[in-house]
């Protein structure tokens, strides 16, 4: 009988294989700060329905994705993120999805990454702006003290041009560590990871409109020659 791999197993296997296809119909250069090798929270924007496969392409470490339930309906994009450990929330449901919940926060207790996008769903407002927050990821946050780390996306992905990841600085909720988590410490916390995501897009932002991309690719080329390999996040002065 033939083993059925791990959602690790299934990363390394799509890396090795399709991997550097991907990087090389998107390629992208991550800057800015160090990611963490702590377990973690990440938050992102969201632009394109692609968002996860962009990110399990060009990111070394394994992490789970939150995705809606609705992916569900698509069978190869479903089985697809089934295998990689892809965690489906049903965002309508009353009193919030239980077993999602479960799921998400039984990966951080295993020493998992966990990808999240706040804003929900895709924004479908014709900007990159940082659409309003779902409630759920600070509480995560809050209830597993896991880090949370902000990358955000410059724009939307199209074949063969270059797109621009800015990796922000992780910040955590350990002030609301043994506080009554209510609905007024809920809406604090969740404007504190607004607050945060805004933040890092308009670092990014002013970073690129001031010759961002010709200055990345000369940093890039400086410091490949010390990293010795082709994925990692530029440092930036």
């Amino acid at each position: 009988m033939k083993k059925e791999l791990t959602p690790r197993e299934w990363h390394a296997k799509y890396k090795k294989t399709m991997g550097w296809i991907g990087r090389r119909l998107c390629p992208a250069y991550f800057f800015g700060n160090e990611i963490p090798s702590d377990t973690k929270f990440i938050v992102g924007n969201h632009l394109q329905f692609f968002d996860p496969i962009f990110y399990i392409t060009h990111m070394d470490s394994y992490m789970r994705f939150v995705t809606k339930k609705e992916t569900g309906k698509m069978p190869l994009i479903s089985r697809w993120l089934k295998d990689l450990g892809g965690i489906p929330i049903d965002r309508e449901k009353s009193g919030g999805d239980l077993v999602a919940v479960k799921a998400i926060l039984r990966a951080i207790k295993n020493g998992e990454d966990v990808m999240i996008f706040p804003e929900g769903t895709r924004n479908k407002t014709g900007t990159t702006d940082i659409q309003p927050l779902k409630e759920g990821t600070a509480l995560f946050a809050i209830k597993t003290g896991a880090m949370v780390l902000p990358i955000m996306i410059y724009k939307k992905h199209k074949a063969f041009r270059r797109n621009y990841l800015y990796v922000g600085k992780p910040f955590d909720f350990a002030d609301f560590k043994g506080r009554k988590l209510d609905s007024e410490a809920l809406a604090e916390a969740n404007q504190i990871l607004y607050d945060k995501m805004v933040e890092a897009k308009a670092f990014m932002d002013a970073y690129m409109a001031d010759n961002g991309a010709k200055k990345l690719k000369k940093l890039y080329k400086q410091q490949k020659k010390i990293q010795k390999k082709k994925s990692f996040v530029i440092k930036i002065d």
